[in-house]
């Protein structure tokens, strides 16, 4: 599991946060990354004001949920995706509203 999450840490460090998600009932905070219409949430752990201040802080509540495995992209490409990644040799471009 914890791969698995590292992994996703790993292609969210390609985006930037929209804001940041501060859960009412338990007062953690995580970034919230969209892109097309997924959104996605990264567990801050040493959260300040003045490291985020540029971010906005936004109270929710809000719960994940899985896929179905069949909707979801090969644990192969994203490998090779992070390969890509690690090896500083590519260019990103996202286009917001393409």
């Amino acid at each position: 599991m914890d791969e698995y999450y590292n992994m996703k840490e790993k292609m969210l460090s390609l985006l930037k946060p929209k804001c940041i998600h501060r859960k009412t009932k338990t007062g953690e905070y995580f970034f919230c990354y969209s892109i097309c219409n997924y959104s996605f949430h990264s567990r801050i752990d040493d959260y300040s004001e003045d490291m985020y201040e540029k971010y906005e802080v936004i109270d929710v509540n809000f719960s994940t949920e899985g896929k179905e495995v069949k909707s979801l992209v090969s644990v192969q490409l994203v490998k090779k995706v992070i390969d890509l990644i690690n090896s500083n040799d590519y260019t990103f471009e996202y286009a917001e509203n393409a």
